[in-house]
């Protein structure tokens, strides 16, 4: 499945926190990270233990990480599994510095 890529600021704050309400967004950032800032209702899966996640296949979802280069990895291994992934570009440093 080809990961396909957006940017984050596509987005607003409400549209992605209502993605993650639908549990479709994986921030992989790590626990100290997300210490400074997330986006509210995203699922934690660090992209060391991404390989863990076990969501319905049914869905696509929007990874982010800093800048985009560890989500985008991220998506590379779920799609190999077998999910819909977007690679949310430019990261959360992007999104708060809208």
């Amino acid at each position: 499945m080809k990961v396909k890529s957006k940017g984050i600021n596509d987005f607003t704050k409400a549209e992605l926190e209502e993605l993650a309400a639908n549990g479709q967004v994986i921030d992989v950032r790590s626990t100290l990270e997300r210490f400074f800032g997330k986006v509210k209702g995203a699922t934690h899966a660090p992209l060391m233990k991404v390989s863990n996640f076990d969501g319905p296949k049914d869905k696509t979802y929007y990874v982010y990480c800093a800048s985009g280069l560890r989500s985008q990895r991220a998506c590379e291994e779920l799609a190999a599994k077998g999910y819909k992934t977007v690679n949310l570009k430019g990261g959360y440093g992007s999104f708060t510095n809208k």
